[in-house]
């Protein structure tokens, strides 16, 4: 099975709602997630890595959700023929006004088994993950 890592703002109250989320419908447990530092800037998407690909902005909340049941599969699949780019115009929007539309504040608590460390991923994917949440 390959790693499913979900690549949050730790900060980020709607990233943490996202999280709770997933744990209500990823009823296989496949997803693990990894908390991103805001050191060197403002984080502004979600990082999803499988199968040695990482994935940004709405294509990782699409991807993600989809695996987790059939009526988010059926929705995305729906929402997928939209082009990218107006996906993502949405999704930046969300984005950028979180803290407006959701508040400071919502952390939820992730089970060690489903948290992982700086030494449970490479370096090269923590790095590459950071870099595409910071652009």
């Amino acid at each position: 099975m390959s790693k499913k890592i979900i690549f949050i703002d730790s900060e980020c109250s709607l990233c943490n709602r996202f999280v709770d989320l997933v744990f209500k419908f990823d009823k296989k447990q496949e997803f693990s997630f990894y908390l991103l530092g805001s050191e060197e800037g403002e984080l502004k998407t979600i990082v999803f890595f499988e199968d040695n690909k990482f994935y940004t902005r709405y294509s990782a909340i699409s991807k993600v959700l989809k695996s987790t049941n059939l009526f988010f599969k059926v929705i995305f699949s729906i929402a997928d023929i939209l082009p990218e780019s107006a996906s993502n115009l949405v999704y930046d929007f969300v984005a950028k006004n979180r803290t407006k539309l959701f508040g400071r504040g919502y952390c939820t608590l992730i089970p060690a088994n489903r948290k992982l460390s700086e030494n449970d991923i490479s370096l090269e994917e923590s790095a590459q993950a950071k870099k595409l949440s910071l652009n």
